[in-house]
């Protein structure tokens, strides 16, 4: 990988997982093993580009903090979310109480 693509690829959204992979070694555990018996976890960037989806291997350190920014991100839409609804009810009501 080089800087220029990983900047690109930084760019776009994405979102960042946890995988266990298989290694290739013939006479690793890892190629019978089930998933969490696989090398691992090892942090991913997944963006989506023309249709296709593009995956790229994150340090540890930084994949720990981009994940957490994730679930964060992820806990404010659904505070805003929550919000637009209460929002929406008041108006609603108010609507409701000003044709008297």
């Amino acid at each position: 990988m080089d800087d220029h693509n990983d900047r690109q690829f930084l760019h776009k959204p994405f979102s960042v997982h946890l995988q266990w992979v298989r290694c290739g070694r013939l006479a690793c555990r890892c190629r019978t093993a089930g998933p969490h018996q696989r090398h691992g976890p090892y942090y991913y960037a997944f963006s989506s580009s023309r249709g296709k989806l593009r995956k790229r291997y994150l340090p540890a350190a930084v994949g720990e903090q981009l994940l957490a920014l994730q679930q964060e991100q992820r806990a404010l839409r659904a505070s805003a979310r929550s919000c637009r609804s209460f929002l929406t009810s008041t108006s609603d009501v108010l609507r409701e109480v000003t044709r008297w």
